[in-house]
């Protein structure tokens, strides 16, 4: 009775819970005392009982605040990878091929395998750019959902903003900018929501926010767009409590951006730490996480294994590394550059 793709998937490998990985490019800091406070404050017993409106709440409006967007070009997201599942599956079942790049962002093909949905993978170049020859062959004949995550994961860099623009007006179909990093990118493809009707952008309070715990996320696009996928969302997607705890964490967004600064000079100790590492290659990055390549990766990975420490094994040398406190990233170089040059 099970469709033979469904016995195909295979169950998601949850990694060990420990608050010292950097496998999962979560943000270093816990929350703020005073956010924590303020939340607990702000909750109603009373509120929790009730079903709340996902469309018309305090955390919209505070939305509307951070983002310059109104409110009826916001969707509130149980995390960002539930609109990534709702859009697979709008799109998917309409006869839709949904596409990315290779690397990218592995829920687009886990999905879309999930959903029943064609997907379609098309490699980078080798400096990770678009090669827009090969993406226009691949899209100018066929109806597409695009996923574009910029910053790109794993990989951590831009993609050209002419690039995107060009996709936005040649494909036949709709292109996501997942905007997961916004924070450490500082860079938004937004402002063209009402230029390209078939422009979406996906942004999550996990990574800046220190709240991947919570599943915040939230999607912006033009009215019509909006309207239509909110009819087709989960009515109640969105829990009050996160609605409370998104409206206390914006009010204090300033708290975060220092960290946000904190991570970023961190990440590039790293980077330049890791670049005077012997036949190790590192990557520059717009995001808390860095992709570095080692010839002599299974001796590596035998040593993190043994020391206990997490980072994410992408296979064949290719590593990528969050960016955590301090003495954490020190450890994780100190394993680095002894494996390395004991040669």
């Amino acid at each position: 009775m099970i469709p033979e793709r469904i016995k195909k998937l295979k169950a998601y490998r949850f990694p060990e819970f420990r608050k010292d990985r950097l496998n999962l490019n979560e943000n270093p800091f816990p929350l703020p005392e005073v956010v924590l406070s303020e939340f607990k404050e702000r909750i109603d017993g009373d509120d929790i009982r009730l079903y709340h409106s996902p469309i018309d709440n305090t955390f919209i409006s505070a939305l509307t605040e951070y983002t310059g967007f109104d409110g009826k070009n916001i969707s509130l997201l149980n995390g960002a990878d539930e609109g990534i599942y709702f859009l697979i599956s709008l799109f998917g079942k309409e006869g839709f091929n949904i596409v990315s790049f290779l690397p990218s962002y592995k829920c687009y093909k886990e999905f879309s395998l999930m959903l029943g949905a064609n997907f379609i993978e098309i490699p980078l170049s080798r400096d990770f750019s678009i090669d827009m020859e090969r993406t226009l062959n691949v899209v100018k004949d066929t109806r597409v959902l695009f996923f574009i995550p910029n910053p790109n994961n794993p990989t951590g860099n831009l993609f050209a903003r002419d690039k995107i623009v060009r996709i936005l007006k040649e494909i036949r179909g709709f292109v996501v900018i997942d905007e997961a990093y916004f924070e450490f990118s500082k860079t938004t493809l937004a402002p063209l929501i009402n230029k390209f009707n078939n422009l979406i952008i996906l942004r999550t309070f996990s990574k800046s926010f220190s709240l991947a715990g919570e599943r915040i996320g939230y999607l912006i696009s033009n009215e019509d767009f909006v309207s239509h996928f909110n009819g087709f969302k989960n009515p109640y997607n969105f829990p009050y409590l996160s609605m409370v705890m998104g409206s206390v964490v914006l009010k204090h967004k300033d708290i975060f951006f220092e960290r946000i600064q904190w991570i970023e000079a961190e990440r590039e100790r790293v980077f330049n730490e890791l670049k005077k590492i012997p036949r190790l290659k590192v990557f520059p990055s717009k995001t808390n996480f860095l992709l570095f390549f080692v010839k002599d990766y299974k001796k590596l990975r035998d040593k993190l294994i043994e020391e206990r420490i997490s980072i994410l094994d992408l296979g064949k040398g290719w590593f990528r590394l969050s960016i955590g406190r301090r003495e954490l990233n020190d450890k994780v170089l100190n394993v680095i550059k002894e494996v390395n040059l004991l040669k």
